[in-house]
């Protein structure tokens, strides 16, 4: 995904990867690479969250864990299929505003939850107990890495 944002952003006059979204790139010249980019991108995480469905024997909350990694994923595909306006605004102008906003939301918060609670699950299935820790600290630098307290986490 960072190769391909980093093609689209070079090939767009004027794109500030600091201060615009990288769902701009979804929309104008070369759109395509950035659209192209969020449906593999997607469907590849999608494709590892089934994976880690079936081969977890963490009970609910690995399920939920990639249920939540899946979402993501979809999410992740919706938003190469729904680009945003010029601008991103918050204040949907068009439909596919409205979806890429909806989708931007519910994938969001569901890859904020994934990580902690497919921790949870990992503990309970001794061949990815070892994973556990490493998700953990993932989780915890997505917390500090959105401006939240890390120390707020389980």
């Amino acid at each position: 995904m960072l190769a391909l944002w980093t093609v689209a952003s070079l090939v767009r006059p004027g794109y500030d990867q600091l201060t615009q979204y990288g769902s701009e790139l979804g929309r104008g010249s070369n759109a395509i690479i950035m659209n192209v980019n969020f449906v593999v991108t997607g469907l590849l995480i999608t494709a590892f969250a089934v994976g880690l469905f079936l081969n977890i024997q963490g009970g609910r909350w690995a399920q939920t864990g990639s249920i939540l990694l899946f979402v993501f994923g979809a999410g992740e595909v919706a938003g190469g299929l729904f680009p945003c306006d010029p601008g991103c605004p918050i204040a949907a102008q068009s439909i596919t505003q409205l979806a890429h906003n909806l989708d931007a939301v519910i994938a969001f918060v569901a890859i904020a939850l994934a990580p902690l609670i497919l921790s949870a699950g990992l503990n309970r299935d001794q061949r990815w107990k070892d994973y556990r820790s490493y998700i953990e600290i993932v989780a915890r630098r997505l917390f500090q890495i959105s401006g939240r307290d890390p120390s707020l986490l389980p």
